[in-house]
């Protein structure tokens, strides 16, 4: 296979912005040090309750991939719902929108053919007389003349949920029919909860994508409206912004939750910048696990592992950009200078969202390695110049990209 077919493939198999599932979650799937998914997993098989647990993690950390593993582990002893806050406009994103979308996936759920579990015909008609009368008013969201209700739920919601995304009117005009009249959707979603628990399985609510939301956005819907996020029958992980953890009104409101699991990066190094061989490891894996070690040059995929720091979704765009790189440049392997090429693009990025208070709020963390709260800290985890570990202790480092800009002060070269 010539270098150029390597690098192509590389580029549809090194996706960023793309977790892994189906066939590609089995192929590369990679184990890694201090992730929670085996705790995770027991807590929602031990407890009876209908917890609501929080999963948080850096954006790019590998949580989609992390519960899309947990799905596939648990979907024989759950009824898994898998939504993404990506299928909603993340920009304009209230309660509302948040307790709709539970409630859609989880009826749409129960409506597909190769459910394992009935729903009484009496409960879905209820429930379709309902959005009917109390949703569908006033906008375009189509309504089946003809099928089984089911069927009629079905295509209410598709409607609903392509339409509710797309347009601001459609969006504005169910919020305003919803905001006062949500405890009677929850309601009818808490009945059809009951009738799943009874027949089979319990509902499993995967929420994903919440992180990526603005912090301001995630302050209102965590704390703000937690209520609201707690009120279905039913277990439901959320993904969680992990600068909100570092949030004064997050101890105020962590009792909301059951639990609060935490995927950290995986650290190339520990504390005291020694090499941790396990996480340097479990990092050429994910790469070697979808390219042969021979596509790159001496240290290169070293360079790639130590310059990610940990961040897995940094270490798939690196080996894509460098892909990329090699692909036009005609080379036959991804050497180190060019990873170093790749990488001093990141700094030049960061170098534009920056500010002098966030040098100064790194130079120092970069010495304590001891994460403080505070608002500044809080945009550094949200920009990711300063990523979070846990080897045997919690600690923080700046992102190694980051770390030269330290030396020279932030100035642009």
């Amino acid at each position: 296979m010539s270098a150029a077919v390597v690098f192509r493939k590389m580029l549809n198999t090194f996706m960023p912005n793309q977790p892994l599932q189906g066939d590609a979650l089995e192929r590369y799937y990679v184990e890694r040090p201090h992730a929670p998914l085996e705790p995770m997993k027991e807590y929602l098989r031990a407890t009876d309750q209908h917890v609501k647990v929080l999963f948080g993690g850096h954006r790019g950390s590998g949580k989609s991939t992390e519960l899309a593993r947990l799905g596939e582990d648990v979907k024989d002893e759950f009824l898994v719902v898998p939504f993404s806050a990506r299928k909603l406009n993340r920009q304009d994103l209230s309660h509302v929108d948040v307790a709709l979308a539970c409630a859609s996936a989880l009826l749409q759920r129960v409506t597909e053919k190769s459910t394992p579990v009935k729903v009484p015909r009496e409960l879905l008609a209820d429930v379709l007389a309902w959005l009917s009368s109390d949703i569908a008013q006033e906008t375009t969201i189509t309504q089946a003349k003809s099928g089984s209700v089911a069927a009629k739920i079905s295509a209410f919601l598709v409607s609903l949920e392509g339409k509710y995304a797309r347009e601001t009117a459609t969006r504005e005009t169910v919020r305003s029919r919803l905001d006062h009249r949500l405890s009677e959707l929850i309601d009818r979603v808490n009945a059809v909860c009951g009738e799943i628990e009874r027949a089979g399985p319990p509902p499993l609510i995967v929420f994903e994508d919440l992180d990526k939301m603005d912090l301001a956005q995630g302050r209102d819907l965590f704390f703000e409206h937690a209520t609201t996020l707690t009120a279905m029958a039913c277990r439901i992980i959320y993904s969680f912004p992990i600068p909100l953890r570092y949030d004064n009104k997050y101890i105020q409101h962590k009792g909301d939750y059951s639990w609060l699991f935490l995927l950290p990066n995986i650290p190339v190094c520990d504390r005291t910048g020694q090499p941790s061989p396990a996480a340097r490891k479990a990092l050429r894996e994910v790469v070697t696990r979808r390219v042969e070690a021979g596509a790159f040059g001496k240290q290169a995929l070293e360079e790639i592992v130590q310059l990610s720091g940990g961040l897995l979704r940094d270490l798939i765009r690196i080996v894509a950009a460098s892909a990329l790189k090699a692909l036009n440049g005609q080379s036959q392997k991804i050497s180190l200078q060019i990873v170093r090429s790749v990488t001093a693009g990141m700094a030049n990025e960061y170098r534009g969202v920056l500010k002098p208070e966030h040098y100064l709020v790194l130079h120092e963390l970069h010495g304590t390695k001891r994460i403080v709260s505070s608002p500044t800290v809080q945009e550094l985890l949200e920009n990711l110049s300063l990523l979070e570990y846990h080897n045997d202790d919690d600690w923080c480092d700046a992102h190694p990209v980051v770390q030269p800009l330290l030396n020279e002060g932030g100035k642009r070269a």
